[in-house]
């Protein structure tokens, strides 16, 4: 069977927030906004593509009440279950086919989402969410192979190079970038500044 992101994670949606084990995931949340804190950004806007239940927006929207956030997912589902959770804006929608209308986010999230991401969509997806992003894009995706298990149809472990290579001309950011790397656990949290 041919994995079909979308949905896949229609479907997935349905049930993972029933099966999340929320403990797992501390130290992620914690590597996550020790970075959001320390940007120097007043006011901060933030795009979370893959918010999913709202995990992660409910975080960043309880660092200040000026937080201004939106979230992207493709379930209606998980779009759902963020909406208690969430003050921001929801939209449903996949990644590359999210239109923002020109405007762009102080920070642009992508939390455990580029490793669901087939390889060919990789770099359209990348160049996305540069074009998204006023400052800075952060990911968090695992980037350690697991010893004596196989990976699911839906997770790539993919060169996350591509985060410094993939061109963006228009935008006028540079290649090579310099992308700051955060190890956690067996996942990376990627950080690139526009320049």
């Amino acid at each position: 069977m041919t994995y079909d992101p979308v949905a896949y994670w229609r479907e997935r949606g349905e049930t993972y927030e029933a099966k999340f084990v929320a403990e797992a995931y501390r130290d992620q949340e914690a590597a996550l906004l020790d970075l959001v804190r320390a940007l120097p950004v007043t006011g901060l806007s933030v795009l979370e593509v893959g918010c999913g239940f709202g995990r992660i927006g409910a975080l960043i929207e309880g660092l200040s009440p000026e937080v201004e956030y939106t979230g992207v997912d493709l379930s209606p589902a998980m779009l759902e279950s963020a909406r208690p959770r969430i003050r921001g804006e929801l939209v449903e929608s996949s990644i590359l086919d999210f239109q923002a209308h020109g405007r762009k986010w102080d920070v642009v999230l992508a939390v455990e989402v580029l490793m669901h991401i087939p390889p060919d969509e990789l770099a359209p997806t990348v160049r996305k969410l540069l074009r998204l992003t006023g400052g800075h894009l952060v990911t968090v995706d695992w980037t350690t192979p697991l010893p004596r298990k196989r990976t699911a149809a839906h997770n790539f472990l993919h060169d996350y190079s591509v985060l410094a290579d993939v061109t963006v001309p228009a935008l006028g950011w540079p290649t090579p970038r310099t992308v700051e790397r955060i190890p956690v656990g067996l996942q990376t949290i990627h950080h690139l500044v526009r320049p």
